[in-house]
């Protein structure tokens, strides 16, 4: 816990209380509203009793503060560390141009090269590729001011072509180690890897409310969780970033309805072999097939590596 006391929650609700006193816009329903939508919901009941009592001088019983301006809460070393960590990913160069200043004499807290990821695929997104980072970033700034944006996009065969797209958002597969586009043209949606664009270009700017909205084809997936070795938790965690639907069933038994973008079937599946027995699939058939013949594969390669071992022997 990091970060537990220093500059928590009450320290952020706090700050924006100050700040609506020095405007004089602060209110007892502007007090409550803004501590349930900072800090935890039943902390607008103590902070206002704190107020009203005098025990925080920060802000007085009238609502006003004795504050010219707010109040900023400096980085502690361990912050700085924190922030330096991240700036050893090579993700990082896609989303800040350098490292700011205050952070070079700081020692990061660990080094992102230094953590083990078992159940990740090595060829990953080249983050050190110059035309990446820029098609990267051209990207994202069309997302934040809504503007199209024409791709020339390479496809497995080597072919190449070039499409204007509303782009939506950007995706990041942790097993694939590679980030996919999520954009589409008039209702047809496309999911691509930017790692694949070879160039793109800012278009025409666009109207988020009126642009026809578009769907990914989704498949849904439903499975059972036997709830050992802390196993639910894990898989939740794991699947934080697909919408799905968790019921209890039994005492240690859950059933899982996940639904998943339909170009992501194969990750999927080997994702859930990952939790073995604690998992099983019930729908759909095919992926329930897939996982039968899988199994079967793996048993026949052990048995004939066994077989080999003793006629070795």
């Amino acid at each position: 816990m990091i970060f537990k006391e220093y500059n928590n929650l009450y320290f952020r609700a706090l700050e924006k209380l100050i700040a609506l006193a020095i405007d004089g816009k602060l209110t007892e329903e502007k007090l409550f509203s803004t501590v349930q939508a900072t800090a935890f919901s039943e902390s607008a009941v103590f902070i206002e009793e704190a107020i009203k009592n005098g025990e925080w001088n920060v802000i007085d019983k009238d609502l006003t503060t004795p504050y010219k301006s707010v109040p900023t809460l400096p980085l502690t070393l361990i912050e700085k560390r924190w922030l330096k960590a991240l700036f050893t990913d090579k993700r990082i160069r896609l989303f800040v141009d350098e490292e700011p200043e205050f952070l070079h004499d700081v020692s990061p807290l660990f080094n992102v090269c230094d953590v083990i990821y078992p159940d990740k695929f090595d060829l990953g997104d080249d983050y050190e590729s110059e035309t990446y980072v820029k098609n990267f970033k051209t990207v994202l700034r069309c997302i934040k001011e809504n503007k199209k944006v024409k791709i020339r996009y390479k496809s497995p065969s080597g072919n190449s072509k070039e499409v204007v797209y509303v782009p939506r958002r950007i995706e990041y597969s942790a097993k694939d180690d590679k980030f996919r586009l999520l954009a589409g043209n008039v209702f047809n949606a496309h999911v691509l890897n930017i790692g694949r664009i070879a160039e793109c270009w800012e278009d025409e700017p666009f109207n988020p409310s009126v642009q026809p909205s578009f769907t990914i084809n989704r498949e849904e997936v439903t499975f059972e969780i036997l709830n050992q070795r802390n196993c639910l938790e894990r898989a939740l965690i794991h699947f934080s970033a697909f919408e799905k639907e968790t019921v209890r069933v039994e005492a240690d038994r859950f059933l899982v309805k996940m639904k998943y973008p339909k170009d992501m079937e194969t990750e999927i599946l080997i994702r859930l072999m990952q939790f073995g027995q604690f998992v099983k699939i019930l729908e759909p058939e095919g992926m329930v097939e897939q996982i039968k013949s899988r199994i079967f594969a793996q048993k026949t390669n052990i048995e004939a590596y066994e077989e080999g071992r003793t006629e070795s022997n």
